[in-house]
């Protein structure tokens, strides 16, 4: 619909009798604060990305509004048999590592504002599965935590803005081969070691392959909350569910750590996608950020804290990237700019709205306002609906003459469709696609 004929169709509704409000509408109560969002929007793998000649996509990364980068299959980049290079090497002596790489690499998440969720151990296809000796790993660990943290080996001190997750996927053989209470274990000496560096560390573990209820979870939070190990998060991948489904895996988690009495130990999804890179057609393509922001739209309502989309760097031939790189210039995905929206919602209208019409087939919704209330905004996306007829009303809006935009996610990337001033209480109304995959982000500005 061209921006002409959606003006049109929206001052017709202006003009005409108030419509009956219809089960599906979206409708936003003004005067309702339920608080603020929840930036959940990291990623995997960047700012710096090495494989591509050392392409710096920190601007992009601030455009995106990222908060977190998971440091993991980075092209090796932080893998601890990399930075300690020779097993047989004194683990206490600053000449036994090399920092170069994972230096780059952190330093260019950190310096630009986000925080590192460093990922100990090693890239999911290194085929090492456990270290030999748990004892002398762990004081591997500790003196790379002392270097980020410490200084340590003329390294930085970025204190609280490295977290440190422990291993990955130890839940498969081919990760991890010597048995879950092996596992245990070694994350408790290795979660030890890096509060010794430094007591307010925040540490977790650890990236549990596909989070169906099963004991290997229940297992490990039990030894934590027994034994006294720390454990400030509890991290879970998931790929190809459904966009709400990550947030009922979260709610099963949480109530697992409340349960063995860690109420204030965080979930971390710290790897999701609509599916594994190279698998789906749909990764670079509209239906592919309808999915990714409604997942994240769906998160505001909790079980989540974090989660680190798989990946954020550049869309190859899998396309698992946020980013299409040509030459030395780079261009936003689909999954990019709706990650933008939703970083547009969470800075220019940080108050959170009470609003209906979400369900858990995919159509999600999300508002805010300003602090002063001069902005409302409504971010909707729709990875999957039956196509039913919805309009979007807004509830004790003060009278004063507003502009409405409208602004479309397309293929080609995101579009102001339609910019209209409504008079002093007019009431508002603006009709929403109906064709799924689609998402708008609706701005409501007073003049």
């Amino acid at each position: 619909m061209n921006a002409r004929i959606r003006i049109l169709s929206l001052a017709l509704l202006l003009a005409g009798t108030a419509h009956a409000q219809h089960e599906f509408d979206v409708v936003v109560d003004t005067d309702q604060s339920i608080g603020g969002f929840t930036n959940v929007a990291g990623v995997t793998c960047g700012p710096w990305i090495p494989h591509v000649g050392g392409l710096d996509l920190s601007a992009d990364y601030k455009w995106m509004g990222v908060p977190s980068v998971r440091i993991h299959d980075c092209q090796g980049w932080g893998d601890v048999h990399k930075i300690f290079p020779n097993p047989s090497a004194d683990p206490y002596l600053a000449s036994s590592y090399d920092f170069r790489d994972a230096d780059r690499l952190v330093d260019s998440i950190c310096r630009n504002g986000m925080k590192a969720l460093y990922r100990v151990g090693h890239s999911f296809d290194v085929g090492q599965t456990a270290p030999p000796d748990f004892d002398k790993y762990a004081v591997i660990v500790e003196h790379i935590a002392r270097h980020y943290t410490q200084g340590w080996a003329n390294g930085y001190r970025y204190g609280a803005q490295i977290e440190w997750e422990i291993w990955n996927e130890a839940n498969l053989r081919s990760q991890w081969t010597l048995g879950a209470t092996s596992f245990y274990t070694f994350y408790g000496k290795l979660a030890r070691a890096i509060r010794s560096v430094d007591p307010t560390a925040k540490v977790g573990t650890c990236g549990l392959a596909v989070n169906w209820p099963g004991d290997y979870q229940e297992g490990l939070i039990r030894h934590c909350a027994q034994n006294s190990v720390p454990l400030d998060f509890f991290s879970w991948h998931y790929y190809g569910s459904a966009p709400h489904d990550y947030t009922r895996h979260g709610h099963w988690v949480r109530s697992l750590l409340d349960r063995h009495g860690l109420p204030s130990s965080k979930v971390y999804l710290s790897e999701w996608n609509i599916a594994l890179p190279g698998t789906d057609a749909r990764l670079g393509t509209v239906s592919g950020a309808a999915y990714s922001l409604s997942a994240v739209l769906f998160m505001q309502d909790g079980g989540v804290d974090l989660a680190h989309h798989y990946r954020g760097d550049i869309c190859d031939s899998q396309c698992g990237g946020l980013f299409y790189l040509n030459g030395t210039q780079t261009s936003p995905t689909p999954r990019a700019n709706a990650f933008h929206l939703f970083s547009r919602l969470l800075t220019q209208s940080p108050v959170r709205l009470h609003a209906t019409g979400s369900d858990r087939s995919g159509f999600a919704v999300a508002a805010g306002r300003s602090q002063d209330g001069s902005v409302h905004q409504v971010l909707i996306s729709d990875f999957w609906s039956e196509g039913a007829e919805r309009r979007l009303r807004f509830r004790e809006l003060p009278r004063r003459t507003r502009t409405l935009e409208v602004f479309d996610l397309t293929s080609n990337g995101i579009v102001l469709s339609s910019s209209t001033t409504i008079p002093a209480g007019q009431k508002i109304e603006h009709p929403l696609p109906r064709k799924a995959p689609w998402v708008q982000l609706i701005k409501l500005t007073d003049r």
